[in-house]
């Protein structure tokens, strides 16, 4: 079963986000798992992602059920959930599936509700059955999709519905979802208890407090006192006592882990763990007593019904979700771009989504330029301090035959300081170039995650901080996220923030005196944003070529490495098309032999090294193309 509270973020999401749209890359959003008849596992995840509609600036967002059965690694989508744009009259539309479960455990045969036809106001709540359109509709909101494991024409749902004929809560079908009729106006259903279905538990609309009832909705009682906003799982224990429950303290926004010994009666509710962000729980079924607990990167393992938690697992991301295989010693989990097959010896990558978009959080090119305003403090007293700027001019192979961008820091009083960066694709990490040591020292890790500690190497002065928030933020007209990064503790600490697809947006150390500076202006890839005005960098800026250059290769004759040198001019960003650049090296017989640039270029001057290891000694062709144009030379290798 899908326990899809998630599915509600997402949903009240929209109505803010059309305010303020952010562009999301793919990312796994979910993981849950089903073991069928034969017992082979059938996980179901989600894969998130937004942009907006570019003529009203509506959100697009997608958030779709995949379907991928292990026994015969057949992946595909299964349900489509997203909020869109109508292509006729482009205003707002919307299927989003809240909740998700099989009869039997047969994904061939399912039952899932959502909601549809937003109209700001005006929200439906749907229920449908594999085999059919709408079975249930009515204006609303559906949360929670229950069958019952002692006769499966019986099912629950947990809604928030009102019209004409009512207001309902807790609703439930007779006859396999065709037909459904209300069980409460007061309690919505939560869980419904898979030993015994006339026994589910429910949160009063008013007090938002648990409560249980034994005889199938028609009289409930209080089982925990405790407010909370909603709940998001439940899992059963083998041994038919033991109920395991997540929920948000109504009160502390905390998330907790809640256990009941006693099969959710009163007074047997324990608050064991308690976390500031959110967390997830599978029990192995088979199992008396173990579940596992996910929290950020860290997977728990508890064998004594939750008593204690000892580490199992650490993965590289947070974690969006997990499912325990029974009868197996396999656990499944997903993070923001992969999904892993966990054993106690053993973590594979079974699914992968690209990972580019952390380069966006600090982008690395050629021209980009980040302009900042500068204060000194004293005792909450700021005073203006002129103005410094950020200006990319070049790249450069270094000693250690690593390629940098070569970054201009400059202050408005003639301060002037240069950097080498580099960004490693395979761990997002910034490394800045120590001429003293040669070596790479860390400047940034574009990967962190929340709660992360990130050391920095390059500005020791800022010392170890944590990745505290991520926020929607909007600026100069661009939606974007915002990550905050300080340590925890009082006194003088240097923090600063990112803006995903700017760059360095603040940065300063203090306590009752210290410094600031706040980003007021930028140029990224061509584009202005904020003002640029207050700084002049014509003196920063390289003398960029006027025309198309094809450099002879040094040295020539080589062995095994060469250099190859090009050029491209300041073209119009209406002709950016044109710097499309590639270039490959063939044989005399005019066979491909390697590819070394494939990509959009922005004016100035390059460098590519080309490795022959391996090619016996002989004349090539190396072949420079973009647009129309195109240019030859030859190079010698001699061994």
């Amino acid at each position: 079963m899908m326990k899809r509270l998630l599915a509600l973020l997402f949903l009240l999401g929209f109505f803010s986000n059309i305010i303020s749209q952010t562009i999301v890359s793919p990312q796994f959003s979910e993981l849950n798992g089903i073991e069928d008849q034969q017992g082979n596992t059938h996980l179901f995840y989600r894969i998130y992602t937004s942009s907006y509609d570019s003529v009203n600036y509506w959100p697009i967002s997608s958030d779709n059920i995949y379907h991928f059965d292990l026994s015969t690694q057949a992946d595909s989508l299964f349900l489509k959930s997203y909020y869109g744009v109508d292509s006729i009259y482009h205003q707002p539309e919307e299927f989003v599936i809240s909740d998700l479960t099989f009869w039997q455990n047969n994904p061939v045969y399912f039952i899932y509700g959502g909601t549809t036809e937003i109209t700001i106001l005006n929200e439906h709540t749907f229920i449908k059955r594999f085999d059919s359109e709408n079975t249930y509709y009515r204006r609303g909101v559906e949360h929670v999709i229950e069958i019952s494991n002692q006769n499966d024409s019986l099912l629950y749902a947990g809604v928030e519905v009102y019209d004409s004929s009512g207001f309902e809560l807790t609703i439930k079908s007779i006859d396999g979802g065709w037909n459904w009729e209300s069980v409460s106006d007061e309690y919505e259903l939560l869980s419904l208890n898979p030993s015994n279905d006339q026994i589910f538990f429910a949160r009063e609309e008013i007090s938002k407090n648990l409560y249980k009832t034994t005889d199938g909705g028609s009289s409930f009682y209080l089982v925990d006192p405790s407010m909370t906003y909603w709940e998001q799982q439940y899992h059963y224990d083998p041994d038919g006592n033991h109920i395991y429950r997540i929920i948000r303290n109504f009160h502390t926004n905390d998330y907790e882990l809640k256990i009941s010994s006693n099969d959710g009666d009163p007074s047997s509710w324990v608050t064991k763990y308690t976390f500031t962000d959110q967390i997830f729980i599978s029990n192995n079924s088979s199992i008396s007593g173990e579940i596992y607990l996910a929290h950020r990167k860290n997977i728990y393992i508890s064998t004594d019904y939750g008593n204690t938690l000892n580490l199992y697992k650490t993965l590289d991301r947070n974690i969006v979700g997990i499912y325990k295989k029974p009868n197996s010693t396999k656990l499944y989990a997903a993070t923001k771009y992969k999904i892993f097959e966990i054993t106690p010896d053993s973590i594979h990558v079974i699914k992968q989504l690209p990972e580019d978009d952390n380069f966006e959080w600090y982008p690395l090119s050629i021209g980009n330029l980040w302009v900042y305003e500068n204060y000194y403090y004293e005792n909450g007293t700021p005073q203006f301090t002129g103005y410094s700027w950020d200006l990319i001019t070049d790249t450069l192979t270094l000693a250690n035959g690593k390629k940098y961008f070569k970054l201009i820091r400059r202050n408005t009083n003639t301060v002037k300081d240069t950097l080498y960066l580099r960004l490693d694709s395979t761990s997002s990490i910034i490394y800045g170039y120590d001429f003293n040591s040669e070596n790479d020292l860390l400047y940034e890790n574009l990967g962190a995650q929340l709660g992360d500690t990130i050391c920095y190497e390059y500005n020791p002065i800022w010392n170890c901080q944590i990745v505290q928030s991520e926020e929607d933020y909007s600026i100069w007209g661009l939606s974007t996220i915002k990550r905050e990064i300080y340590p925890n503790q009082v006194g003088w600490i240097c923090s600063h923030s990112l803006l995903k697809g700017i760059g360095l947006f603040t940065y300063g150390c203090g306590d009752l005196v210290g410094y600031y500076s706040n980003l007021i202006g930028c140029v990224i890839d061509g584009t202005v944003y904020g003002d640029t005005t207050v700084v002049s960098v014509e003196d920063e800026t390289p003398n960029l070529p006027k025309e198309f250059h094809l450099s002879q290769n040094y040295p020539n004759p080589f062995n095994p490495t060469t250099i190859i040198k090009y050029s491209i001019p300041n073209v119009a960003r209406s002709e950016a098309s044109q710097n499309k650049i590639v270039l490959k090296v063939y044989n005399v017989l005019g066979k491909e032999i390697a590819t070394l640039v494939n990509e959009e270029k922005p004016p100035g001057t390059y460098e590519v090294t080309f490795n022959a290891a391996g090619l016996p000694s002989g004349v090539y062709l190396y072949r420079l193309t973009t647009g129309n144009l195109s240019y030859v030379k030859k190079l010698i290798l001699i061994k």
